[in-house]
């Protein structure tokens, strides 16, 4: 799979509202079968492959203090969602990035707490947005993907990606709200 990273900065309105620690970026990263440069034909584009196999039980998240998992309880977990095998695909690709040590963006949303103190996510596998089914949402949601919002983790990924989010040329390398826009029209067409 490939992963590609579209900058969401406009709606950061709604980090806001919700009182989340934010570096005042909002990066979506989503995965796709083929090459996001071809996708969106721009050649300049960021984009990362990485492993969507099935995860192995030697694989291990750590989450300390909340948690430790294992490949095996992942998929454990993967399996009751009963997801197609595109989505599945999706999931593990997103959950490898989301926990690459250079990332950690998974263990960061396990220590986010909301202005109660509470945890705001309960399981890593929350950390892929649009994931897991929302009863309250009754239109067709967007695919899974991961926003990377909290500094920490947007400083990790500008470092990894080899960005840096003063540069005016910022936006060559990202996808932009109105290519995804786009592409989702294109794709509702040929349908």
């Amino acid at each position: 799979m490939y992963l590609s990273f579209e900058d969401w900065t406009p709606f950061m309105f709604v980090l806001d509202r919700k009182g989340l620690p934010h570096g005042h970026f909002i990066i979506k990263v989503y995965s796709h079968s083929s090459s996001p440069t071809d996708i969106f034909a721009k050649s300049h584009l960021r984009s990362l492959k990485i492993d969507h196999s099935r995860l192995k039980p030697h694989e291990v998240f750590d989450y300390t203090p909340r948690a430790v998992y294992t490949g095996q309880d992942i998929e454990s977990s993967l399996s009751l969602l009963a997801l197609t095998p595109d989505i599945l695909d999706q999931a593990r690709s997103l959950f490898r990035f989301a926990n690459l040590p250079q990332i950690r963006s998974a263990q960061t949303a396990m220590e986010l707490t909301d202005t109660q103190n509470r945890f705001i996510i309960d399981h890593p596998l929350e950390v892929i947005d649009c994931l897991i089914p929302n009863p309250c949402i009754k239109k067709k949601s967007s695919p899974p993907h991961l926003d990377i919002f909290h500094p920490e983790t947007l400083n990790r990924l500008f470092h990894f990606l080899n960005l840096t989010p003063a540069d005016p040329e910022l936006h060559r390398y990202l996808v932009t709200v109105n290519d995804h826009l786009e592409l989702l029209r294109s794709r509702s067409k040929e349908r």
